[in-house]
């Protein structure tokens, strides 16, 4: 909550005309946004609703409750804003087709370009990148132990801050 209050803050002290947000729990900061006449983006990288039941620090019981609450928050919410941007056509259909676009994450036309340079590819050493949150819910665990043992064959590059020490 106090986090909303700096975001809401430090945005009309930007005094922006577009704002994206992909934090749930802002959504009550995208209201007051529009209400002063801001256009507002919800960027939605996954299943959110599906997400909350993979939250360990959640009740299971509490989880299975919540999931239809955050979905009915998410299907008005975005009814409410500018616009729903979205990665996965999987999901496209939980926001207001109206508003909605999806855009997905491919590596540029001029980062496939400099991957050729070099060395020929089949003579390069298999790496494996993987930029972002290292989170047990993302199933870094399972991406880890799926790569022991394969140092012959391929890298695993982790780039990203861990959720625990361990």
């Amino acid at each position: 909550l106090i986090l909303g209050w700096t975001v809401l803050r430090r945005a009309l002290d930007l005094s922006g005309k577009l704002y994206i947000f992909h934090d749930p729990e802002l959504f009550w900061v995208a209201f007051v946004l529009l209400m002063t006449g801001k256009k507002v983006v919800f960027d939605s990288h996954e299943n959110l609703p599906m997400q909350i039941l993979q939250k360990p620090w959640l009740p299971r019981p509490l989880r299975w409750i919540l999931v239809p609450i955050v979905s009915f928050g998410l299907w008005l919410g975005t009814r409410i804003i500018s616009g729903v941007i979205t990665a996965r056509a999987a999901t496209i259909s939980m926001f207001p087709a109206h508003n909605t676009i999806v855009i997905q994450n491919f590596p540029a036309d001029e980062a496939l370009e400099v991957s050729q340079r070099g060395k020929p590819v089949q003579t390069r050493r298999n790496v494996v990148i993987y930029a972002g949150g290292l989170f047990r819910v993302r199933g870094i665990r399972e991406l880890v132990d799926a790569f022991r043992g394969l140092q012959d064959i391929a890298e695993l590059w982790l780039v990203g801050e861990f959720e625990e020490e361990d």
